[in-house]
């Protein structure tokens, strides 16, 4: 009698110590299958963590709360765990697929990797990517990490809803015992991009008026903020709604607004690591520009920078060499948006350079 759950695969059990006992006795039989499993096993480890941390991002909000607990914390990690069971099924994000391709001795070039992550769609975005500087692996694996989290996101936001709404149930039971503040959370303004037309389109009369404070041309605004932002499509955000961040400004040097947790990637020694930061929150996008112009204008470090205003290279060269970003090719990449095709075709502006 087969004890399996229905449609759950062995790969799934990456925590049950009898399936990995198992799959170590097959591995001496048929390595590539084994290989197959533990790629997937290995994936599914990795979603798990990922999922951690979203929960970790929201433990702020699990204060004073009165359905948190010990046991829901328990019975979260649960359904983390099936949700990732659940996530990986199938294809999964392709992380799997990589990890075989790799280990397995294929060989690993660009292409390999494209098809590997291949999605409906995916052809433009990474086209579009590599146009404004990045290499094809930056851009796919920049992908890849979008989809997972895209993906888990829609997912715990569904669940997210069924629990606030299991809770309201609970609370409108127990009105009548008992009187509690409501505790509301102040929504941001949104705005999504599905195109960078539609980013460049919005930003530009916002650009305009806050290139003029800084002598600087507006495209250059522009450009930073579609580096910063992908085009508008993954500017920082938590249950308030969009930061609305075009420029990813830290939340630090005495900020007394908003702010949003997230997890970043740093470069330390010209090598990226993984970070945990607090990041500026603005109710508009108007206000995260003019924010900017201030950050810029009152910061010492940058006094190099306003003094090259008038020639964009040298403007964002001065902005790098201050610190702006750890990123050591962080002005090269938006030079080459600056002077691309892509928003030189928008705004009927000629290519600079």
């Amino acid at each position: 009698m087969d004890s399996k759950i229905p449609g759950q695969a062995d790969a799934a059990l990456y925590s049950d110590f009898t399936s990995l006992s198992k799959l170590k006795a097959e591995a001496s039989k048929d390595k590539d299958a084994a290989l197959q499993q533990v790629a997937e096993q290995f994936e599914q480890v990795f979603m798990n963590m990922m999922l951690k941390t979203m929960r970790q991002a929201n433990e702020a909000f699990a204060e004073d709360n009165p359905f948190n607990s010990g046991e829901v914390e328990m019975y979260q990690g649960m359904l983390d765990q099936q949700l990732t069971m659940e996530l990986s099924r199938g294809n999964g994000f392709g992380l799997a697929d990589i990890i075989v391709r790799q280990l397995g001795g294929s060989d690993m070039n660009p292409e390999t990797l494209r098809q590997a992550l291949q999605m409906p769609g995916d052809d433009q975005q990474l086209d579009e990517a590599v146009r404004q500087g990045e290499s094809l692996n930056e851009a796919l694996l920049n992908l890849a990490a979008r989809r997972v989290a895209g993906s888990s996101l829609d997912a715990v936001t569904q669940i997210s809803e069924k629990l606030s709404s299991s809770a309201g149930a609970v609370a409108s039971d127990d009105a009548g015992l008992r009187e509690e503040p409501a505790v509301t959370s102040a929504e941001r303004t949104s705005e999504i991009f599905d195109s960078p037309e539609q980013f460049v389109e919005r930003l530009m009369p916002l650009a305009e008026k806050a290139a003029q404070s800084l002598g600087v041309d507006p495209r250059v605004l522009v450009a930073q903020a579609a580096l910063e932002t992908g085009w508008g499509r993954s500017i920082i955000r938590d249950a308030a709604g969009s930061s609305n961040n075009l420029f990813n400004i830290k939340a630090s040097g005495g900020w007394s607004g908003d702010k949003v947790a997230v997890q970043t990637m740093e470069y330390r020694d010209g090598l990226p690591q993984p970070e945990r930061a607090e990041f500026r929150a603005y109710d508009s996008l108007e206000q995260s520009l003019n924010d900017y112009v201030q950050f810029i204008q009152n910061n010492p470090r940058y006094e190099n920078a306003l003094k090259q205003s008038g020639n964009p290279v040298a403007y964002l060269q001065e902005l790098q060499r201050a610190g702006y970003a750890t990123d050591p090719e962080y002005a090269s990449k938006i030079e080459r948006i600056f002077s691309g095709n892509t928003l030189a075709a928008i705004t009927g502006q000629p290519q600079e350079g």
